[in-house]
């Protein structure tokens, strides 16, 4: 009821007011000589976030500062919500951490360990260590293809230098245009089999901006302009002759509207 006439983000500041002092209100009731863990479910300021989460919180969760969390009366800050494995507090007697997500869930967590934490408390001591633990394995294979090489050679070399079984991976390659049709995937699809999953296989490419810099201009018509950018996607070959149809009855349309107006 209070919240119903204010915006969002006045919604997250006031969620992050209440659950702060109440955090401070946990802190008031510990019991001197019994150990005092604080665990939350929530965003900490100071936090590194995984590849895969920025996207999605950043900007929609209430955010806590370490000088909150940091209460004396806590013994152990425990906290999920970030996947990535961090201390927020390091070398102080409250760890504030992060143990991260036992799994990883996608790419953007390729390179990060995955465990939980040991955490030992004597006294007004805290130490805890980090124990790994096997997670599913996210590979990228990215492979430049020299002009003048075999491809489909030089994709399955690289292939064949990882350890692809129950892991879920990615395939990407450069290559000079005039090459892209002779990869045989009748030989590179058996050569992926061991993988848990295989998400992609596809050709890196420039970015559109660079490409049509250097190929389009201003003085080139419509349709020159699509045969050019046609010509530096290869996926697009096959469909020359159905996109020059649309372009003309898009370029038809815009010169009836003109007329009308």
């Amino acid at each position: 009821e209070e919240c119903r006439n204010i915006t969002d983000k006045e919604i997250i500041k006031h969620l992050q007011t209440r659950a702060s002092r109440k955090i401070l209100e946990f802190a008031r009731i510990v019991k001197p000589g019994i150990p005092a863990i604080f665990a939350a479910h929530l965003a900490a300021a100071e936090a590194t976030y995984s590849g895969s989460e920025r996207s999605v919180m950043i900007g929609n969760d209430p955010v806590f500062s370490t000088q909150v969390l940091a209460q004396k009366e806590f013994n152990y800050v425990a906290l999920g919500h970030i996947h990535k494995f961090q201390d927020l507090n390091p070398g102080n007697n409250i760890p504030i951490v992060y143990p991260g997500s036992i799994e990883r869930i996608n790419f953007g967590e390729e390179r990060e360990d995955k465990g939980f934490c040991l955490v030992n408390i004597e006294g007004n001591k805290t130490s805890y260590e980090f124990i790994p633990v096997p997670a599913r394995r996210f590979i990228t294979i990215d492979i430049n293809i020299p002009e003048g090489q075999d491809p489909t050679a030089v994709l399955l070399h690289e292939i064949e230098k990882q350890d692809l079984s129950e892991a879920i991976v990615r395939v990407f390659y450069t290559m000079p245009i005039e090459g892209v049709y002779s990869l045989d995937f009748n030989k590179i699809n058996p050569a992926l089999e061991k993988a848990f999953l295989i998400t992609t296989i596809a050709e890196k490419s420039e970015p559109l901006e660079r490409t049509l810099r250097a190929e389009v201009s201003e003085d080139l018509g419509t349709l020159e302009a699509l045969d050019k950018y046609i010509q530096s996607t290869p996926e697009l070959v096959p469909l020359t002759d159905e996109l020059r149809v649309k372009a003309n009855e898009l370029e038809q349309e815009l010169e009836n509207t003109e007329r009308r107006t």
